[in-house]
């Protein structure tokens, strides 16, 4: 079976430090922000939608977020709504 990843590459990846230190800084950047599980939706750095929710749940997060959006964010050339799973297996 194959998902679809290059083998060699996938390896090398494993044993890349720069790609380590990466996802080690993104775990403790998820504690920072109380993440403990998955799977978690964050939106804009403001909301966390936890657990399996259905995709209105985020919809309304997302909006709220926009609601939340400080003036002039767009203007600097920032997404309002930066939709990002992130993935912590703690």
């Amino acid at each position: 079976m194959s998902v679809g990843l290059d083998p060699a590459a996938a390896r090398r990846a494993v044993h890349d430090e720069e790609i380590r230190a990466g996802i080690l800084a993104e775990a403790e950047a998820a504690r920072g922000l109380g993440i403990s599980g998955v799977p978690l939706v964050l939106v804009n750095r403001s909301r966390i939608v936890s657990g399996a929710r259905p995709p209105f749940v985020i919809l309304e997060a997302m909006h709220a977020a926009l609601r939340e959006e400080p003036t002039g964010s767009r203007a600097c050339g920032q997404s309002p709504v930066n939709l990002r799973p992130t993935v912590w297996s703690g």
